[in-house]
Parts: C-alpha cells; structure tokens; sequence
C-alpha cells in the first residue's frame, strides 16, 4: 500500500461538506426532542420511571446511529468525488479504509453492529471500490499524476508541525 496515496485518501474524507452545518443543527434537533421524550416517559410511567427513560434513552440512540452510518457512507462518496475532481487516484481512499479494517479483530457481533456509529469498514473498502470502478476512470495500479506536488505539500505540513518522516 503507498502510504502517500493513503494519506491522500484520508485528506479527502477531511474535506468540509457544506451540509455539515445543518446536519449538526438537525441532529441537535433530534437530542433535544429525545431529551423532551424521557422527560415525558418519566413522568408518565410515575414509579417505573427510570426503566421507561432508559428504554427511551436506547430508542432514541439507535434512531439517530442510521443517519450516523448514512453521513460516513456520504462522507466517503465525497471524498471519493473530491480526490477525483484534484486528480488523485480515489484508490488511496480504499488502501486507508482497508487499513483501518485491517485493526479491528473480525466482523462485528449483531449488537456492535446495530450500536456502531460507523458503518463496518469491510463494507466501506467494497462500497468505495465500486464506486470507483463505475467510474471507469481508475484503477488501484495507476499513479496519482500529481504525486511530486502531493509529497512537497506533506513535507512542508510535516516540517511545519515538527513531525519527521
């Protein structure tokens, strides 16, 4: 795996969506009604309180977990798209996300998986790879053609943070 390329991948993932914000405002949103609904839950169920806001508190968790894996998977399809549009092979996504699955030890239980705020990252790498291919456009052996610009870049950020390769 180029761990330049890989770096590369991981850069674009960084990139701001400008729907963050709102996304942000909107899941806010959604805690807050939560809050409001165990309040109620509370209330409502007198003495068996605490298992009523528990059981709402779990609820309300798992809903928002869904749009938490959807915004990865978004995430992902727009780093893809920005690596492209700056002419890097999108492939570095793919090398680092198969990275980060190589970390974790198997396939997640049902109860990891239904509790994960990230979709499992085996499925990423597959996503990604497809994604690409339908494009037609790359491959995993093709170099980036902007390499050389990439690699001065890194060095000045890395010299500037007072890392060393």
């Amino acid at each position: 795996m180029s761990r330049r390329r890989s770096s590369a991948g991981g850069r674009g993932k960084m990139k701001i969506n400008p729907n963050d914000l709102m996304r942000q405002v909107q899941q806010m949103q959604t805690q807050m009604g939560a809050a409001v609904l165990v309040e109620i839950a509370g209330e409502i169920a007198g003495k068996h309180a605490g298992a009523a806001e528990a059981a709402t508190k779990v609820a309300a968790t798992m809903a928002g977990l869904k749009y938490s894996r959807e915004h990865e998977y978004e995430a992902d399809d727009l780093g893809g798209q920005y690596l492209m549009k700056t002419q890097y092979n999108p492939y570095g996504m793919v090398e680092l996300l198969t990275a980060l699955n190589s970390l974790s030890e198997g396939e997640p239980s049902l109860i990891e998986g239904m509790l994960s705020t990230h979709p499992h990252a085996g499925d990423r790498v597959e996503r990604a790879k497809e994604r690409i291919a339908a494009t037609g456009q790359y491959s995993p052996d093709q170099p980036d053609p902007h390499r050389e610009r990439f690699l001065t870049y890194r060095q000045m950020m890395m010299s500037d943070l007072g890392w060393t390769d």
